[in-house]
């Protein structure tokens, strides 16, 4: 999916369904089977965190 020249190329999300429907819906090629993969995938340049408000530190925590 691309969009303003940027490129989503993979999706993360707690239940891996949800992920997958996401990624074929929108042709993403790569589905994370857990947070910390996607996080130490050294192919990812941004993550967009798009959990409740309360659970960002905890994500930020663990990329940095």
């Amino acid at each position: 999916m691309q969009k303003n020249g940027r490129n989503l190329f993979a999706v993360g999300n707690r239940t891996h369904g949800k992920a997958v429907a996401f990624a074929e819906k929108y042709n993403i090629g790569k589905v994370y089977d857990s947070y910390d993969e996607m996080f130490t995938d050294p192919d990812v340049d941004i993550i967009h965190i798009t959990t409740p408000h309360n659970t960002h530190y905890g994500f930020i925590r663990s990329i940095l």
